[in-house]
């Protein structure tokens, strides 16, 4: 089955580069723009249903194309962003943090890689039992886990409010 994914629009800690997990962070202004640009996408002629990370940033993304498509938005609470615990706040500027964090280093307070990407497989596995033709609107780390559960590589940077296309077999995961 063909997925459409698209990731929320930009946050101001995406602009400031910190590690943002499940800090409930809304859209700043680039990002509204991006999530109606997104809104406004030929790509979206291919969906039936829309099914969102109830995160304020994803939600947002999620009501512009909503409204430009006429298609009410579910939300799935295991579409949620990765929790980084101790590490949310903190600056990116280690560029091999999250290599570590899917190698087996968990920072205090986090999910493990292992649980995370758990939870997103089954999220997605409920989702395509449910819904025909959706569109996920989450997060980076959500779209590496459903990669990796793929067998695709995972240090693949979607950017805010792009949209990547997903072959996901019929006996997912």
């Amino acid at each position: 089955m063909n997925v459409l994914y698209l990731r929320h629009g930009q946050t101001d800690g995406n602009l400031q580069n910190i590690c943002v997990g499940q800090m409930d962070m809304p859209l700043n202004a680039k990002g509204l723009v991006q999530a109606e640009r997104a809104a406004q996408s030929s790509r979206l002629a291919e969906i039936r249903s829309i099914v969102a990370s109830p995160l304020i940033r994803a939600r947002q993304t999620a009501k512009a194309v909503s409204v430009a498509t006429g298609l009410t938005v579910a939300f799935h609470d295991g579409l949620k962003e990765v929790c980084m615990g101790s590490w949310e706040g903190l600056p990116e500027d280690d560029p091999g943090m999250y290599a570590r964090w899917i190698a087996g280093e968990t920072p205090e307070g986090a999910e493990s890689w292992v649980g995370f990407s758990t939870r997103v497989r089954q999220a997605v596995t409920e989702i395509l039992q449910k819904q025909d033709a959706p569109l996920i609107v989450a997060h980076c780390a959500v779209l590496w886990a459903i990669r990796d559960s793929l067998g695709l590589p995972v240090d693949s940077e979607l950017g805010n409010g792009e949209y990547i296309k997903l072959d996901i077999p019929a006996d997912y995961p």
